[in-house]
């Protein structure tokens, strides 16, 4: 054989093989089962309040490991083509997962184009066709994220502004943003296009992040003319300082109405009983304003008329009301009650006027509010006072009234005539009952959800007072001993004042920030006769010492029957008390967590004390 033909041989060989070689890469690149990739949506900048940002890397995950992990957070260099260049760092930030970490902030609404080359990857696996082919990814876009306006009044000068506030996705460049507002004196009859007044002066300021911009303008007089408004416009040629893409479309905040001079308004009137310093009951009337004014204004404009008493079952209304009834009435000057405040929206006068009575209010509109607001017209206003609100309470602040063998109560009592009080004796049962219904306390609300047992020993009782002025406290005291109750025992006791049919309570729906006096038709006590003073302290081992002692004498009491036992009348443990009256009492752990009862005994005499085991 010829040697070109041996030549000739050698090169068809290599050839084949590095054709073979040639397939093969490119069957390891083009394997649908191969590895894959998923490009991570690039999350939004974080800007912190105070200035600075946190940047969100762009990042590849890969479906499988394909460096070793000491190559993980090094430096890549090449490999990797990002379009539009931007100046940062690509590293692996673990072995599956590719991330670039831009120099600066990432321009809003861009697209970018990532396109991994062969050599940056694993050599021994093999990957899915679009791998190696170009993937795109876009940032956030700018955007608008809140936009309100007001108008509002400086609170020291009492000028008037037009403020709007806007919110963006990414920080404004204020030269920039400054050029796109367009800010409009326009009016607008409603249904109809707004018509140009004029253009009006602003001034922005922005937070340190430069997310937030208020536009203020320049002092604005009130509107002398119907339907006025501030139109402020954000044109659509805005973008972000850090460049991307502008608004779809112009943004207008929400017109903002200018008042005019006429806008002063008495939003609510309302009667309300208050307890003054020395717990008398005070009549309040209280006005309300939509803008601040000048107590002192209110007091010397307010005129107010006691209306004529009407018959039984009636009473006035603004149909009723002329210029003769006006006549008959009786002119009253309220008292103010003032805050202390220069300018203020409420504004509570003191009166005394006699019980369901109604009063004219008439308020000139000779004053003028903060910012120049006037009444139009004087102002009318019709009040009804209800009648003064009743009240029964027992004196003790706690919800038991434990009491050494002195069965006298006391009761705070006002505006009725008489009380009702029930008596009835509690069994060890009933107490337990209550105190499982109630746990963990025993309010006088939970009281009164109690019905004990009318037996023979159930007394009800009417006392009678001697108060006739219902804007003061009365109080009564009667001795129970004196009405058939035992020396000794667990009483549940209900005090009640009769209302007459017709008269309601009064109603709580007024809204003034005083503290309001209501209705208080029912309270409800446990009144316990007893010689013991029992008290408890659990020691660190989980045990309570239990320590009974005289209320008469002070000196401990020995043999007295401490029985730990459930809510439900379960028995735990009964140990008595020794010389010094002590003895301890352990809670079994299956107790834990649930409210039990030590039932306290020696002779005719019962207490109790109610524990909450940890």
């Amino acid at each position: 054989m010829k040697k070109s033909t041996y030549l000739f041989l050698g090169l068809l060989v290599c050839a084949v093989a590095g054709g073979g070689y040639y397939w093969h890469q490119e069957q390891k690149f083009n394997d649908p089962n191969g590895v894959k990739i998923t490009l991570n949506p690039i999350q939004p900048t974080q800007y912190q309040a105070e200035g600075g940002e946190i940047i969100a890397p762009l990042v590849i995950d890969f479906s499988a490991n394909i460096v070793a992990p000491n190559q993980v957070k090094a430096p890549i260099a090449q490999g990797i083509k990002l379009l539009p260049s931007v100046k940062g760092q690509w590293t692996w930030e673990n072995e599956h997962a590719l991330a670039f970490l831009p120099a600066q902030d990432w321009a809003a609404g861009q697209e970018y184009q990532v396109t991994l080359d062969r050599q940056l990857l694993n050599a021994s696996l093999s990957y899915a066709p679009e791998v190696t082919q170009p993937q795109t990814v876009k940032t956030a876009p700018f955007s608008i994220v809140r936009a309100e306006g007001e108008f509002s009044q400086d609170a020291i000068s009492g000028q008037h502004y037009a403020v709007g506030h806007v919110v963006f996705s990414h920080p404004v460049d204020p030269k920039v943003l400054e050029h796109a507002i367009e800010f409009k004196l326009v009016q607008q009859p409603k249904g109809k296009e707004a018509t140009l007044i004029k253009t009006l002066p602003f001034h922005v300021t922005y937070s340190d992040n430069q997310l937030e911009a208020w536009i203020r303008s320049e002092p604005l007089a009130l509107s002398t003319q119907e339907d006025e408004f501030v139109q402020i416009s954000l044109l659509k040629s805005l973008q972000s300082k850090l460049g991307g893409n502008t608004l779809d479309k112009d943004v207008g905040i929400p017109l903002i109405a200018i008042p005019n001079e006429f806008s002063l308004k008495n939003t609510q009137s309302t009667f309300s009983f208050v307890n003054d310093e020395e717990d008398v009951l005070d009549q309040v009337l209280t006005l309300h304003f939509n803008n601040e004014v000048n107590e002192e204004d209110i007091a010397d404009s307010l005129v107010a008329v006691l209306l004529p008493a009407l018959p039984k079952g009636e009473t006035w209304s603004y149909e009723k009301l002329n210029e003769s009834a006006l006549l008959q009435g009786e002119v009253i000057k309220p008292e103010l009650l003032g805050e202390g405040q220069s300018y203020t929206t409420k504004t509570a006068f003191r009166l005394s006027v006699p019980e369901e009575r109604c009063v004219y209010f008439i308020l000139n509109n000779e004053f003028t509010a903060k910012g120049g607001y006037r009444f139009k017209d004087p102002l009318g206003s019709l009040a009804c006072l209800p009648h003064y609100p009743h009240h029964v309470e027992f004196v003790g602040q706690d919800d038991l009234l434990p009491q050494y063998w002195n069965s006298k109560i006391n009761l705070k009592i006002r505006n009725a005539q008489s009380v009702i009080l029930d008596v009835a004796p509690l069994s060890k049962t009933q107490v337990l009952s209550m105190i499982n219904w109630s746990a963990p306390s025993l309010r006088p609300s939970d009281l009164a959800v109690f019905k004990p047992e009318r037996t023979t020993l159930f007394k009800t009782e009417t006392l009678h007072t001697e108060g006739e002025n219902p804007r003061y406290f009365d109080f009564l005291s009667v001795d129970l001993a004196e009405k058939g109750l035992p020396p000794k025992g667990i009483f549940w006791l209900k005090a009640e004042v009769p209302v007459p049919a017709e008269k309601t309570e009064v109603e709580s729906a007024v809204k003034n920030d005083i503290d309001q006096v209501t209705d208080k038709l029912t309270d409800y006590r446990l009144l316990v006769l007893t010689d013991f003073d029992v008290a408890t302290e659990m020691e660190d081992s989980g045990k309570y010492v239990v320590k009974v002692k005289s209320l008469a004498t002070g000196e401990p009491i020995e043999g007295a029957t401490i029985r730990l036992v459930t809510v439900t009348a379960e028995e735990i443990e009964a140990q008595a008390t020794n010389e010094k009256g002590e003895t301890t009492i352990e809670l079994p752990k299956e107790n834990a967590g649930k409210t039990c009862v030590l039932w306290v005994t020696k002779g005719d005499d019962a207490s109790f004390v109610i524990i909450h085991a940890p």
